[in-house]
């Protein structure tokens, strides 16, 4: 559980969202940070996962619409800084999950077989 002053620090950007108080709330109780609504109008921001760093895209109080799975956190707030939401983020990541499924296309080489997303 986060403690009331993390959690008021985590939510202080929700007013520049535009994101209700109720799911700034929800979103730093469950471990998203670096929230930031992309040129598309969805929110997107990034947690740590078991194993990767996960950009989450479409983020809302029931789900999120795709993830992007990085190898540190750090990529993925990297990542999210400096993209408008439009195509794949630029970075290392290594595989979109949700409502479309594909390794990142700069790993083809490394994966024979295995299907790669378009190349932008």
């Amino acid at each position: 559980m986060i403690g009331l002053d993390s959690l008021e620090q985590k939510m202080k950007s929700s007013k520049d969202l535009k994101i209700d108080p109720r799911d700034a709330a929800f979103y730093a109780e469950n471990g998203y940070t670096h929230l930031r609504r992309l040129s598309t109008g969805e929110v997107a921001g990034v947690a740590q996962m078991a194993f990767t760093g996960g950009l989450f895209v479409g983020l809302t109080t029931m789900s999120y619409r795709t993830r992007y799975c990085y190898e540190t956190l750090e990529q993925a707030i990297d990542a999210l800084a400096c993209w408008d939401g439009r195509n794949d983020p630029s970075g290392p990541w290594i595989k979109r999950k949700g409502d479309k499924e594909y390794l990142n296309p700069d790993l083809a080489d490394e994966h024979p077989g295995v299907p790669v997303g378009p190349k932008f």
